[in-house]
This record gives C-alpha cells, structure tokens and sequence, in this order.
C-alpha cells in the first residue's frame, strides 16, 4: 500500500504498508521497531544516540553487504542539511536527515566492525533495529545505496528502549561530506499510518494475518504503539 501521494521525483511522502502472510518469529536478532509516543517524537528527532541498519553497500562502488551492519549516527538540524552548503532545499519538513556532516559515515561503510551481535536477555526490553550492538569506527556513519527503506532508531533512556523514528529514504552518493543521508520523518505519518490500519483491519477476513506497517524492504515491523 504505497502513499497515494507519493512523488518519486522528490521521494516525498516516500512511506507504504503491506501485509505478511504469516506472523514474524521474534528472536535476539527480530524485534518490533516501536513508533514513538507522540510526546516523545520531538526529543528523539534531536538525539545524539541513534543507529541505522542494513545490507547496503560497503563502499559507493562497492557491492552488497552479504550480512547485517549497523552504524551510530545523530539526527543533525535540518537548516544545516538543507542549507547551500547540502541539499540545498531539497529537504521537505516530512524528513530528517542523520549522519555525519564531514562524511565518511554510512550503513554502507561499516568497517572492521564485523557482523551484528544481538544483545543478551538482560536487555532483551530494548526494541527495535537497535537492539544489535555493532560498533562502527574508523569511518563515519550514514546509510547508503541498498539501504533504502532501513530503519533509523533512536534510544531513550528514560523507558530504555529503541523506537522507530526514520526510514531511510534518499542521499547523494556514500557518506559523502554535507550529504547525511535522508530519512522519511514518521512523526509526521502517525494518522496516515493509523487509519491505513483501522481500515484495512475493519476489512480482511477473521483469523488472516493481520497487517503491520513494514519497511519497504523487510527490515522491521512497526509495533502499533498510536
């Protein structure tokens, strides 16, 4: 179920819903990615302390990433991504933008960091993409081309959990310097997101699977938290 106003020339309104034909085995390694309380959706579309995840490429020519990687990225100020300087106002108020502003830093260019580990029981509460513990050093962090539709998690402390505040939408190369990559702002989808839901839920037939918003590319289901 693509956004009907979708525009692919701007990847604006870059968001869709689909429905698994069966229910999804949570693991160490699968969790929901819950979106945020509406009240916490402006303090974590500041925060400092997020990641993004996927089997992007590992460098802007390179080819696919044969298992997961995970980089720590920050949500940085949209007057800057937007600015001359970037993308120039290409950036719309339905996205934000993560990464690194001297480049280097992508999903993509994860280096020596291995594959991702899952956290043990202990933290088994943390939900979401960011639930793995990879650690990204030497480059800096950014998603890249295959990462499209990833997820972009950022962790509270107060309720010591991951939520769900990005999808990974758009960039200019591979962590390129003044282009951090680009992320659907799901803030701003919470009703679109929820009656897509109610209606579709009012509609199938008992004992079907019911429908979750998903990433566009199977990364993690969305936990109704509206």
């Amino acid at each position: 179920m693509v956004h009907s106003e979708f525009k692919r020339e701007t990847f604006e309104n870059d968001v869709a819903l689909f429905e698994l034909k069966s229910a999804v085995r949570y693991s160490l390694y699968i969790q929901p990615a819950c979106l945020p309380p509406a009240a916490l959706a402006q303090p974590l579309e500041n925060s400092s302390d997020c990641s993004v995840s996927g089997w992007g490429r590992t460098s802007e020519k390179g080819k696919l990433s044969s298992v997961l990687k995970q980089a720590h990225v920050g949500i940085l100020p949209p007057s800057l991504c937007n600015s001359s300087e970037g993308y120039a106002g290409l950036m719309n108020d339905k996205a934000l933008c993560a990464g690194a502003w001297a480049g280097g830093t992508d999903s993509c260019q994860v280096r020596g960091a291995g594959t991702c580990q899952g956290r043990g029981a202990g933290t088994s509460q943390v939900r979401g993409a960011g639930t793995d513990s990879c650690q990204v050093r030497g480059a800096g962090t950014d998603s890249c081309q295959g990462d499209s539709g990833g997820p972009l998690v950022c962790y509270h402390p107060g309720s010591d959990k991951y939520f769900l505040i990005g999808i990974a939408s758009f960039g200019v190369g591979c962590g390129r310097p003044r282009y951090p990559g680009i992320y659907v702002r799901l803030s701003q989808y919470r009703k679109w997101i929820k009656a897509k839901l109610l209606l579709t839920n009012e509609s199938r037939s008992p004992g079907s699977a019911a429908l979750a918003p998903l990433l566009p590319l199977l990364h993690a289901a969305l936990a109704r938290a509206l």
